[in-house]
């Protein structure tokens, strides 16, 4: 894994919102369990990876989605950059948000494709539920939740 900016005004990597369309319109969040040594707990985050060279942010979510979650699907918005934690780092994402058509033969049966050492829980989660689910997993099993992750669904609750 790359630790370092591949030039001063690329973006680091892209963070995903996949959004999973099922039959009659109800819509379900993905998310990802796995431990992070930094913070020494399991957290709950948005699918996400750098972008390798040559990729563009969308082709970065795409492949990433796959790998981490076995999921197919087409991107509808990728946002400006964006900063995490500017105190701390200069690191840089783009969140890219990625339509998953439940019914399409390639998400049947989702298989992920992770890296050697690389161990990662998919969680689907109601999209209107999204806060409520993670206080939850929170309280009650004591991971940690993203924090762009928990704005986002705390900003959901408010439209």
């Amino acid at each position: 894994a790359r630790c370092t900016k591949q030039s001063e005004d690329s973006t680091d990597a892209v963070c995903i919102l996949a959004v999973l369309k099922e039959a009659g319109g109800r819509e379900t969040v993905l998310l990802v369990k796995q431990f992070r040594p930094p913070v020494n707990a399991y957290t709950i985050e948005l699918p996400a990876g750098l972008i390798d060279k040559g990729e563009t942010e969308a082709q970065a979510a795409i492949r990433e989605l796959q790998e981490e979650c076995g999921y197919q699907g087409t991107v509808v918005n990728v946002s400006p950059p964006l900063v995490l934690s500017p105190g701390l780092c200069n690191e840089t994402i783009k969140l890219v948000t990625v339509e998953v058509d439940l019914s399409a033969p390639a998400n049947q049966n989702p298989v992920q494709k992770l890296d050697e050492g690389e161990f990662v829980e998919v969680l689907r989660v109601e999209r209107r539920r999204l806060l409520e689910e993670l206080e939850r997993m929170d309280r009650e099993d004591g991971v940690k939740v993203f924090a762009g992750l928990y704005t986002l669904a705390a900003g959901m609750t408010i439209m």
